[in-house]
């Protein structure tokens, strides 16, 4: 899991590299929410309230998520 957690921040430091473009208040709220998300996430892990396969299969659906709204924008 250090490693994913580690990819996660190496994800989102790239993410600050994009160029800014203007977003709807909609997708602004969306952006945020995920962001929520995912330190939520990180949190339960390292609370231990679920396994890492629970982990991983929110992730992966939380990374579909954010990909279909990227190819939205």
């Amino acid at each position: 899991m250090t490693e994913e957690i580690q990819t996660q921040a190496e994800k989102e430091s790239r993410r600050k590299d994009f160029p800014s473009i203007a977003l709807t208040s909609v997708e602004q709220t969306r952006i945020e929410i995920g962001k929520f998300q995912r330190q939520l996430l990180l949190k339960l892990h390292k609370e231990g309230h679920f396994t890492s396969a629970a982990i991983k299969q929110v992730e992966r659906n939380m990374d579909i998520d954010e990909l279909q709204l990227a190819n939205k924008l």
